[in-house]
């Protein structure tokens, strides 16, 4: 689906913002998660990752990481990777600099307190890229990671079903996509049980974000 933000993903330098991995010998797609961790959709989500062998980022609000130091700790143990989400997850849009900052490095310093490092990688609440958004993100050294196909259960797809948000993903995905979902969303275990097996017949989704990105 078309929109004013996906135009603008296009548009910001890679070096401040990515949202489509770089060519791989295979093709590969990476897996994004937002706004947890959650109690009850979190550990399931990690346990149909463990099944299929596929690693993924989460991108946590500050507060639920704060609320639920184990599940971050879960996440790193089996071989995650931790992104800033901003601390309260209120839309970037309107706030200042110093806001968006001051915001951004809470979440910093709550994951930081419990798994022992700092996220190395941003992504705004809503997708809301602004200038004060990109520069309070690169005054702490934190890159930008967006996305390039998303199931939207939250937003566009919220009134459909499981099966027809899966089938959505799986029909528009394609090789270097960032895909994301949203580890809070009841629906979410249900589309990643229908859609992962096939996504991995068909792509990497273990491969090292580094090696990627």
């Amino acid at each position: 689906m078309f929109s004013v933000k996906n135009a603008v993903k296009g548009l910001v330098p890679r070096r401040l913002a990515v949202y489509k991995l770089r060519p791989a010998p295979t093709p590969s797609v990476l897996l994004t998660f937002d706004d947890g961790p959650n109690e009850v959709i979190t550990p399931k989500v990690l346990a149909i990752l463990k099944m299929h062998k596929a690693r993924a980022m989460f991108f946590v609000i500050g507060e639920q990481a704060l609320r639920y130091p184990d599940l971050l700790r879960q996440i790193v143990n089996e071989g995650h990777w931790i992104g800033n989400h901003s601390f309260s997850h209120q839309k970037p849009a309107g706030r200042s600099f110093a806001e968006l900052k001051n915001d951004f490095l809470r979440c910093q310093d709550g994951v930081s307190s419990i798994i022992g490092t700092f996220p190395r990688y941003f992504r705004p609440p809503l997708g809301w890229v602004t200038l004060n958004t990109l520069a309070a993100s690169m005054s702490l050294d934190l890159r930008m990671m967006l996305w390039s196909n998303g199931g939207g259960e939250w937003s566009f797809r919220h009134n459909e079903t499981a099966k027809t948000i899966s089938d959505g993903v799986l029909t528009s995905l394609t090789d270097r996509q960032i895909l994301m979902l949203h580890d809070n969303h009841t629906i979410v275990p249900e589309i990643l049980e229908r859609s992962l097996p096939r996504i991995s017949e068909r792509y990497s989704v273990n491969q090292d974000i580094e090696s990627v990105i």
